[in-house]
C-alpha cells in the first residue's frame, strides 16, 4: 500500500477520534505532525491558504 494512502487512512482515523471527542485538538495536532513526520509529508503542504 502507497505510503501516501496509509498516510490518509491514519490521519482519517485520529479525525475520527477528534470529532468523537476522544483526543483533544492538541493530542490531534501532535499525533498529525507525528504521521507528517513519519510519511515524509511536508508541513508546508497542510497550510491553508487565504
Amino acid at each position: 500500500m502507497p505510503d501516501l494512502l496509509k498516510f490518509s487512512m491514519q490521519l482519517a482515523m485520529i479525525k475520527q477520534l477528534l470529532n468523537k471527542e476522544l483526543i483533544s485538538e492538541k493530542e490531534y495536532n501532535l499525533l498529525k505532525l507525528r504521521l507528517m513526520k513519519d510519511y515524509n509529508i511536508p508541513v508546508i503542504a497542510t497550510i491553508k491558504s487565504k
